[in-house]
Formats: C-alpha cells, structure tokens, sequence
C-alpha cells in the first residue's frame, strides 16, 4: 500500500494579521508572472522573510493581465529527498488545484512496473499542458516548493531540471531557499526564464523596518533609532522582529538601540536572551526544555517538561508569535522556528549542560509508551540511556530489516558504545549481519567472535565448578543466538565461495536454531543453495531455494520473500526457463508493491532481473528502463551483492547495444568496489569476462590476448563453473585468433559441465561458440548440427540476444541453417521453429537497420526539424510508448500484433535518427510531438 501524503505538507500557511505590507516585492512576483517566466527563485540565509513574502503573494489580490493567478504550495523537508516521494508530493500539490490533475503520472509512479522518471514526467507534463489549455479564463498557475535546500538528492535536481526545460505555457515554478539549488540556473538566466530575489532584494528597507516597530510596539521610532537598527541588522528580517519584541515595556528604547550590536548570529543570540528573560519564569522554562524536541504535541511537552498544560501552553506561543509553527489544521502538533531552535538548545546548553539528557529520556519514555518506537529509541540515544536504547533496538532489528532499512539499524549500532553493543549477543549478530552485508567482512567476524564469547560464557562452569543456572527459556536463546552466529558465518562463507564452510556452519546454524527461528533458518537455507549453485549443481539448488521460498512465506518476511525467490528465479534463468522467470518476477513486484517495498534494493533486484529478461529478448528499451530502476535502487541500499549483480546485469544490456564508453564507468566502479570491500566470490570473475569482451567488441584482440595471460587461462584447463564466464571469454578469444582446435577442446569440457549441472543457457552459448569455431575450421555440417542445438534449446525461452550478440557470422549461419535443414520451400525437419528462426532473422536486420541509421543522423537540419513527418499511427505508437507500455502493451491497446509495432517503432526512430526508446522520448520532446 502506498504511504498517504501529510496533508499539512500541502497547506499555504495562514497570513498573519500584522504583517508588514511589501508592495515592491509583490509587484516583482506579478511582473515574473506576466514576463511568463519558468523559474522564480526566492534565495536567501535563514530569516530575511522568503516564505513571508511568498505567503503575502498568494493572498494578495493577484490579477495578471485580467486573470487571477491560481496557486498551491509544498512544504519539504528532508524525507523528500527519496524522489518517488518527492514526485507524490509534487502531484499532490497539483490534484489541490484540480481534482485528478497528474492522476496518470500518479498512477505510473505506483505501478508495480514504474518506467524512468523521464516517462512518468513527460505524462505529467501533458497532463498539465491539457489542464492549462482547458481552462476557459486562461489563469497562470504558479507552484511553490519551500525549503527547497532541504533537498540534496541529485535525482529530484535532475527531475526539476527537466520539469523546467519542457514547462508548460502558463505554468510558474517558485523556490524558496536558503542556498542556490543546482537547477540551471545561468542556462536559465541567459534565457530570460528566471526571476531572483535575493537576501537584497528581502532586507527590510527603512519604511518596512518603521512599519514593524509600529505593529509591534503600537509607536513609532525615531528615524535615527531605524537608522541604527537597520545598520547593525542589515535589514534582517528575523533579528528585527526579536528585536520589536525584546524592546515591549523598554522604557529607554534608544538606549536599547545604542547597545545592540554585533553581527548576524550575536545579535539574535543577544536578542533571544533579552526576550526569554522578559518572558514569565514558567514559559522560559517551557522554552527551553521543549527545545529538544523537533515536534511537539500537548502531552508530549507535559512529559518532557514535567508542566501542565501543554496544550493551553502551545497555543499561548502561538499566540503570542514565540517563533512557533502549526503543523497540522486543528493546531495540535507544532514545532519552533528552526533557527530558534538551534539558539534555545544553544541557551540550555550554556545554562544547564546537564539538563539535556534528562530531557531527552523523557521523551524516549513517553515515545515508547505511545508506541513510537524509532523515536524512543533516537531519543535514548541522545539521552545517553545506551542500556536502554539497546533494548528498543533489539525489539526493533527484525522490523526495520524486513522493511528494507538497515541502513537505521547500522547507524545506531554505531552510536551505542562498545561496552553496551558487546554485552549482547543479539545486537552483536545484527550488527555482524549488516556489516556481512556491506562488505566489511573482517569487521563482521570480530562481532561474531564477542558474540560467540558472551554465549558460551553463559554455558561455561563458574570458577567453583558449578554451571549457572538457566532456565529453560534462557538456554533456548543462547542456543538461537549461537545458531544465529552459525547461520551468519555461513552466508559469509557463501559470499567467498567456500564451500566446504557453507556446509559446515549451516548444519551447525540448523543444529541450533529453534524451528520458529524462521528468519535465520530460510537465511541457512540460502546459503545451502549457494554451495550446491557453486559446485555447479543447479538441480539440487533449485530444490533447497525452494524451501528456502517456502520458509521465508511462513515467516512473512516480505525482504526474505523477494531474497529467496530471487535466488530461484536465478537457477531457473542459469536452467534457460526465461518465461518462468518473468512470470516469477511480475507475480513478485505485485506482492512488493502490496506490501510497500517497490522503493527498497531488493526491489531492485527485481527490476534488474526484468532487465536481464528483457534483454535476452532483444527488448532493449524495455530492458534499459527496468535497468535503469534497478541501479537507482541498488546505489541506495547497503548490500553490496546487490549491487554487484546490478552491475553485471547492466554489462550484458550494454554489450548488445554496443556501448562500450558506458561499459568501461561501471567496470571502473566495480574495481573501486573490489577495493573498498569484500566483494562476493561471483562477483569478480564475470566482471573480468565483460572486460574482455568489450575488448573484443573494440576490435582489440591484442588486449583481449593479454587479459588472457594475466587471468592465466589455457585451453588444456578444466574450466569450472565458478570461472564459467571468463572460460566462455576465452573460448571467443581462441575463435578470434583462429585457434579453432583448442577453442573445440575447451568448449568440449565446458558442454559437459553444464549439461551435468542443468545450466541450459549455458550450454546454448557453448554450443554457439561451437558452430563458429566449426565454421571458421571449415567444418559446415558440424556447425549446423551445434546451431541446431541451440535452437532447439533456445525457442521455448525466447532467447534472442544471445544469437545476436554473435555478429554477422552467426547471421551467415543462420541463413545457411534454414537451407542445410530444409526449412526453406522443401521443409523436412520439423523440430525446429521457422517462427523463432524468422525472429532472429529478423533481429540480425534490425540490427543492420541500426548501423544506418546512425549514419544518416548527420542528414538533420541544425534547426532540429523532421526529414521525414511521423504518420498519426506512429505519432499513436509513440505517445503509447512515451508512457511506459511494453511492446505488447502497445500491440493490446491498439489491437494490432506485437511485430506490426515493432515494425512501427523501428519507422519512428529512423525517422526520429535515434537507436532506441529513451533517444526517441528525448528526440520527440524536443521537437514537440508529446
């Protein structure tokens, strides 16, 4: 389910009744208007009255050449730096102006398939643009982002960046901002399209500064006084006001003036103290103690302070403009300034040092009473309550792992001292797991080690000889706890590849653990899987993943769900059953999107799979977009095996779009990777084997002959399933270098390997090699025979792109097949499909189709128009595809077969002079046809 947006969030705040009036500045914002601007950026340090003016605007009587201009605002913060969460926010803001306005976008957002985000925006843009020209009175619409320097994620930057470059007509931006965003802006700037107002543009002027003492203090000051104020605050909006309210029954005003001085943060440090003490000793008191508090709500602050009325307290502060802000309609949860704050925590710091601790265990207590667990618990941390903490993290570990967000966990395993994390076993085997996880293995260990001597401490006799007495329950968490020590030693053995250790410390962890222990036992079970995936033995594998699926379902564990299942799907595509995959991974990404994980790396996993899929089918946009989302995932979790595998999936799609640039950044990530942490045992021999065949793919067979000596490969090895990539490489290399018997020998060995082992896939890419190596030796019949066999093993899946992958040579092939077998006008062997040879035919062409249409892209005229003009069927096509359909979506909306649509989408990006989806999505914008 996804989360609901906090509607508070979407408010425009109420305009207070003595807000000093700024003409000037309105004027500016309506004139942006009117000038059609696409950008108004409102930038300036904390307090110069960003978010006033702004307010003031919107409740303004804002007429723009006849028509009232139409609004709506988002408050951010830092959560929303996740984009999908951004994004909903955003189209949330959007749906208060008019009901069901992104609906579609929205939709796409929460698919269980989402496309890239330059789909989803490009059908929100249109959604806006059939808003805006529908309406009858033609009203600008202006939307406001607040606090926008609480974003620091580069994918809402880059989400913005392309919102600005294809805004709509009449359709504004404003930002609100304590720092420059990376938006642009001098691209925009030299455009015309963006409008500033600076921290000189805010500062209060002399007349403004008069008019605020006035509505303050009922009386005007002296000019000379303003003067004054004006020179040491530099108009400061935010020092002014504390300084209108410091002065309330001065009797000296001007003396008041004389003595204040200093620069920005002295002087609000000055005028904080002067307002708290004029303030009654029981509201200081309040201040204070409630600073530590970044929300507050009535009886949360009666806890924390230990003073009634909270409530009654809160709306006083309101009242009375004490820096306090309303979080929500019936003004029951609320929070300070943020300056203020920082300045009331700096003050209870200096008058109480100690009393800060004390506050924050109230706080934990009463967060935990109310069931608000992760704030308890970062409470008690800040408390310094560590024995404490401690405790809620254990109650927590599970939760927030099954939620995807380890990350938390880690980080308070890093705040607990040693002496309160070593004392238990339990967090001991979390913290040991979630470094396990990222790589840091020797650390891992060392919290295992701690662990293991805290257990068998319990267990050991005393120094008189007598064995402590546990009761029964006790003795059964040792025993979880050592079996939890097991089951993690395990999967780190999985990770390096020993499997000998895989199966001694799984039989250890199934020796220990209880039966309810579920987790940690469908965890043991992965890690048998892996020793029998390592010895080659996918048959077996695929038994004991199985159970592994059905443990982690009894457990419920929607992470173990998608972990497990994805290690199934692993065998079942390595068994050549893509098909099955691919219904696995769609029956998956419903279940993840139900139980609202699709945002986790594990989903990620997913997304990469679909890739892979995708891509062994020769749907390469497709594949590109699924990939696309599963390194977004992936780069933002902790598990370095996922991402490694997101790597390695990325590698094949680019190798059969020929983007050998592209391969070479993430080979280099990959090898900073292997520098930084343990990487998985699988992880480096594959990324080896792309390496070098990108080389060849360069046309550098001298490169590709010198990685061979250095990975100190020969055609007379045993080839074993741990190398199996980088022994297939070598194979491709012996066939380049016309070494064709040796190439034969090796390949040989390779057959039977994976044939004993079930790998299917990998005997269609063996017995490919071996029609080229039996070709290239003079060999034809041979090499009908080995390309026979692939087929037949290749159409139940649909495997395409291992064909292609081959080049013209297997194109010859193929073609020479379909007349060796009889396929042609005098059929005579029936066992192989003339649909699926057809395909592959048909892809060899499209790939040639390919190669000329990147030479005809110079042909374009400069001003970007079309030589030739889509037909309104491809202009149809192509907006289906701009929302993210899958060929097949596209064929059942228009009722028309998948191959008269990839027909139509090949039309499109020649006429476009582009290679696949997202160059024509890029292309079609610019020339206005979405």
């Amino acid at each position: 389910m996804n989360a609901p947006l906090l509607q508070t969030k979407l408010f425009i705040p109420t305009l207070k009744p003595d807000l000093v009036p700024r003409l000037r500045l309105v004027e500016r914002l309506d004139q942006a208007v009117k000038q059609n601007c696409r950008l108004i950026l409102v930038s300036a340090a904390a307090g110069f009255g960003k978010s006033t003016i702004l307010n003031e605007w919107v409740h303004g009587q804002n007429i723009v050449e006849g028509n009232s201009v139409r609004f709506s605002w988002v408050s951010l913060d830092g959560s929303d730096n996740d984009l999908v969460r951004f994004l909903a926010y955003f189209i949330g803001a959007l749906q208060r102006l008019e009901d069901g306005l992104g609906k579609g976008a929205l939709g796409l957002l929460q698919s269980p398939e989402p496309p890239v985000t330059e789909m989803i925006l490009t059908s929100l843009i249109n959604e806006i643009t059939e808003a805006l020209s529908g309406d009858p009175e033609e009203r600008p619409f202006v939307l406001i982002l607040d606090d926008y320097h609480r974003i620091e994620a580069q994918s809402v930057h880059e989400t913005l960046i392309f919102l600005l470059d294809h805004l709509p007509p009449r359709m504004h931006l404003v930002i609100a901002s304590r720092t420059d965003p990376p938006l642009a802006l001098p691209r925009l700037r030299v455009r015309g399209e963006l409008v500033e107002l600076r921290e000189a543009d805010l500062r209060f002027n002399s007349e403004e500064t008069a008019a605020l003492f006035e509505r303050t203090l009922g009386l005007p000051l002296q000019a000379e006084d303003i003067s004054a104020l004006d020179a040491r605050t530099e108009g400061w909006i935010a020092g002014l006001q504390v300084a209108a309210l410091s002065m309330k029954g001065q009797e000296d005003v001007a003396s008041f003036v004389r003595s204040f001085t200093g620069s920005h943060r002295y002087v609000m440090d000055y005028l904080v103290d002067e307002v708290l003490d004029r303030q009654p000793e029981a509201i200081q008191t309040f201040l204070l103690n409630s600073s530590i508090l970044d929300q507050m709500t009535g009886r949360l602050c009666e806890a924390v302070t230990g003073q009634p009325g909270g409530q009654e307290t809160l709306e006083r502060l309101d009242k009375d403009n004490l820096f306090i802000i309303p979080l929500d309609d019936e003004r029951r949860w609320y929070r300070y300034h943020h300056l203020f704050t920082d300045l009331l925590r700096s003050r209870l710091d200096q008058t109480a040092p100690d009393r800060a601790p004390e506050l924050y265990g109230r706080a934990s207590e009463w967060y935990e009473l109310n069931g608000f667990i992760e704030e308890a618990t970062k409470h008690a941390l800040s408390a310094a309550e560590y024995d404490r903490a401690a405790q809620l993290i254990e109650k927590l570990g599970e939760e927030l792992w099954e939620r995807g967000e380890p990350t938390t966990l880690l980080g308070w395993l890093k705040e607990l001292p040693d002496e309160h994390l070593l004392a238990r076993p339990g967090l001991c085997n979390f913290h040991a797991w979630t470094l396990h996880m990222n790589g840091q293995n020797q650390e891992a260990e060392s919290r295992l080690q701690t662990a293991e001597q805290v257990l068998h401490s319990t267990l050991d006799p005393s120094p008189l000889g007598v064995r402590a007495e546990l009761s029964r329950e006790a003795q059964l968490e040792v025993m979880d706890q050592l079996g939890r020590v097991a089951a993690i030693r395990a999967s780190m053995a999985s990770r390096r590849g020993d499997i000998l250790a895989i199966i001694h410390f799984s039989n250890l962890a199934l020796d220990y653990l209880p039966e309810s222990s579920l987790m940690w036992r469908t965890i043991t079970t992965i890690a048998l899987g892996f020793a029998q995936d390592l010895s080659g033995d996918q048959v077996a594998a695929n038994q004991t993943f199985s159970e592994a699926v059905r443990l982690s379902k009894i457990s419920g564990n929607i992470y173990l769900i998608l972990s497990t299942s994805l290690h199934l799907g692993n065998i079942l595509s390595g068994q050549g059953q893509l098909k099955e995959m691919n219904e696995l991974c769609h029956d998956l990404m419903r279940v993840a999107s139900k139980r609202g994980v699709l945002h986790t790396e594990m989903a990620g996993c997913l997304f990469d799979e679909l890739g892979l899929i995708s891509s062994e089918w020769n749907e390469l946009d497709q594949a590109m977009v699924y990939l696309s989302k599963g390194s977004e995932l992936s780069r933002q979790g902790y598990d370095i095996g996922v991402l490694g595998y997101s790597y390695l999936t990325t590698l094949r799609a680019l190798y059969a779009l020929g983007d050998i640039s592209g391969a070479q950044e993430i080979i280099q990530e990959m090898e900073l990777m292997e520098q930084e942490s343990d990487v998985p045992s699988w992880f480096n021999s594959p990324k080896e084997a792309w390496k070098a065949r990108f080389q060849l793919l360069d046309g550098d067979i001298d490169a590709a002959s010198r990685w061979v000596v250095e990975r100190g490969l020969k055609a007379t090895d045993d080839p074993t399933y741990m190398r199996e990539e980088e022994y297939l490489t070598l194979a491709k290399i012996l066939i380049a270098q016309d070494r064709t018997k040796e190439a034969l020998w090796l390949l040989e060995k390779m057959d039977n390997l994976a044939e004993e082992g079930g790998r299917y896939a990998t005997v269609i890419s063996v017995s490919l090699l071996e029609a080229l190596a039996h070709q290239s030796h003079g060999d034809s019949d041979q090499a009908m025979v080995a390309l026979e066999r692939a087929l037949i093993l290749a159409e139940p899946a649909g495997a395409i792109r291992v064909f292609l992958n081959e080049g013209d040579t297997m194109a010859e092939l193929l073609r020479a097949f379909s007349r060796w077998s009889g396929l042609g006008e005098n059929a005579s062997r029936p066992a192989i499909n003339r649909d699926f040879l057809d395909t592959l035919l048909e892809g060899f062409h499209a790939e040639q189709l390919s190669v000329e249409i990147s030479e005809t892209e110079d042909r374009f005229a400069k001003d970007g128009d079309l030589l030739e003009p889509l037909s309104d069927r491809e202009c149809e096509v192509l907006r289906l595809l701009a929302a993210g359909l899958s060929y097949r979506e596209t064929a059942e909306e228009l009722f028309v077969s998948i191959n008269t649509i990839k027909a139509h989408a090949k039309n499109i990006y020649s006429k476009l002079g582009v290679h696949g989806r997202v160059q024509a999505m890029h292309r079609a914008t610019e020339l206005n046809l979405l």
